[in-house]
């Protein structure tokens, strides 16, 4: 159950505004916790918040329901990721991932978590999309090798546990919150 805006609002005056974004986004049953903007709205640096709204408490450092911190902060994580750059086609997808304009950075975590399913959902969701519209998303996933989807599997492998965007400020996340253009009104 969602905290009321009356907890809610001692959490901001407490803690500031990311702390109470992330508790309320621990309190939402995991269909209702939205995506991007609601990640962001968790993690996002507070210079970007006006004064009042920073964290007093150092909470904002501690208090992480994602599990963001632990898999930034694990040096494993690190070494998978180069581990990934070394094999000639996961460096394809990273860097078209990462270094792709900024609809390439906002649809890539979408695409890669369509492309990791397994086959028969995979053609079942193909078809759902050729159906809805979305044709370009069809023929992108039908024409990828059986080499890219492995690739792309053990990118999402290491991506998918908790975070599936850029870390907070760096130059893919301000790319991905243009697009997405976040609310200022908190979560």
């Amino acid at each position: 159950m969602a905290i009321d805006k009356a907890e809610y609002k001692r959490i901001l005056d407490t803690h500031g505004r990311r702390v109470a974004n992330r508790t309320l986004h621990a309190s939402l049953p995991l269909y209702d916790r939205g995506g991007i903007g609601n990640f962001y709205a968790c993690y996002a640096p507070e210079d970007k918040l006006p004064e009042h709204e920073h964290s007093r408490t150092g909470m904002v450092y501690e208090f992480d329901p994602t599990g963001w911190f632990k898999f930034y902060r694990d040096p494993s994580t690190a070494q998978k990721i180069e581990e990934l750059k070394q094999d000639p086609l996961c460096a394809v997808w990273l860097d078209w991932w990462l270094n792709g304009d900024k609809k390439i950075k906002a649809i890539a975590p979408g695409f890669f978590s369509i492309a990791h399913k397994p086959e028969a959902e995979l053609l079942a969701t193909i078809e759902g999309l050729e159906s809805d519209g979305f044709q370009w998303w069809a023929d992108a996933l039908l024409n990828l090798t059986e080499d890219d989807l492995t690739s792309i599997r053990r990118i999402v492998s290491i991506f998918a546990i908790p975070p599936e965007w850029p870390e907070p400020n760096s130059p893919e996340a301000e790319a991905l919150l243009q697009e997405t253009k976040i609310s200022k009104s908190g979560i």
